[in-house]
């Protein structure tokens, strides 16, 4: 999946902790790829927020 990549790879999700137990070399992929211009993003959700969309204040 990310072996091709060669712009841009998001990770999403509430937690990201069992990539990195599952995968452990995988630090070294992304690394590569940031290196190589790929733009690589985290996406993190806030569990302790309220799920859905809160209204921005006017």
């Amino acid at each position: 999946m990310t072996q091709g990549a060669t712009e841009d790879i998001t990770l999403a999700g509430y937690t990201n902790y069992f990539l990195w137990l599952d995968q452990p070399t995988y630090v070294e992929t992304l690394r590569s790829k940031a290196e190589a211009g790929c733009r690589v993003r985290f996406l993190i959700g806030d569990t302790a927020a309220a799920f859905g969309v809160r209204a921005a204040a006017t």
